[in-house]
């Protein structure tokens, strides 16, 4: 029996299961193969050229495409199963393990495929479901399929990176057609993001940071292009002189009269809300810390 529950989110999955740990071959949810390294070139005194026995071992896996309910991408899938085993199964053997569970019926249903190699080192998983949850299955599944290197985990700081809002603004559109006025709304959003950083912060190369939480070299709230929150309704397109599907102009309007003001409602907004921004804006008050910028 497996060692310890298994919880992958897939409740008919995680009943079924029985066996899963490493070097398993074969369990009411699991197949597992040994899979010979690809420079192994003798079997029952026969010589073989280098890379034949391993994809003599290889076929069976490939069976499997009878119990995968999606086929989509399956022989591109198999090829990355082919390269792996090419690449880590040189001069040593490795596993493959398929995983699936019983439907109604009985009927075998795929998940996916793991890779470990000789000494059950994770190599790589290969998503053959049809859904989310299969994916869950297989992130579950290399707990218990594969053997981790020891190791720890030590949080050593935090750095509040970028604050983002989405910033909703209506207008009344006002239009004069064969003599009849009417009023229709739009709604537009805005997104703006608070990144908090001083001047002097410089911006670090993601490459060279050494491990170092980066600035992200913006000390302004920066403010994102509009874009609607609900499209106009064809009949105020033709209002305001536009067809169908073309309300780029309408927007792009709206963005030259009222965009440069944007700044200060947003600022005033945040000060109603009570919201908390990097600069220290809250309740109307401004507060000093390590984080300052300009809204």
């Amino acid at each position: 029996m497996t060692k310890r529950p298994f919880n992958s989110g897939h409740k008919t999955f995680d009943k079924q299961v029985d066996i899963i740990e490493p070097f398993a071959k074969r369990g009411k949810t699991l197949w597992g193969w040994t899979i010979r390294p690809w420079n192994e070139q003798h079997f029952g005194g026969t010589p073989y050229a280098a890379g034949d026995l391993q994809k003599l071992d290889l076929e069976p896996v490939e069976a499997i495409k009878g119990i995968v309910r999606s086929t989509w991408e399956f022989d591109w899938k198999m090829k990355q199963v082919r390269q792996n085993a090419e690449k880590y199964f040189v001069n040593h053997h490795g596993w493959i393990y398929m995983l699936f569970h019983k439907g109604s019926g009985g009927k075998k249903m795929g998940h996916g495929i793991i890779m470990a190699d000789h000494q059950g080192k994770f190599i790589a998983q290969i998503n053959l479901g049809p859904t989310i949850k299969s994916q869950g299955i297989l992130d579950e599944a290399i707990k218990h399929l594969t053997i981790k290197p020891e190791y720890t985990i030590r949080h050593t700081e935090s750095v509040a990176y970028k604050i983002s809002y989405e910033f909703l603004d209506r207008y009344e559109i006002k239009a004069t057609t064969d003599g009849i006025t009417t009023t229709r709304p739009v709604i537009v959003m805005r997104k703006a993001t608070d990144y908090g950083n001083k001047k002097e912060d410089k911006l670090l190369d993601p490459s060279s940071h050494h491990g170092k939480i980066p600035y992200s070299g913006k000390y302004e709230t920066e403010i994102h292009d509009p874009e609607w929150f609900s499209y106009p309704s064809e009949k105020l397109l033709e209002a305001v002189g536009l067809g169908t599907n073309t309300d780029g102009p309408l927007l792009s309007e709206i963005q030259e009269e009222f965009g440069p003001t944007f700044k200060e409602r947003l600022k005033d907004e945040l000060k109603t809300k009570g919201a908390k921004t990097l600069n220290g804006l809250t309740n109307g008050k401004v507060h000093q810390n390590e984080y300052k910028t300009n809204l």
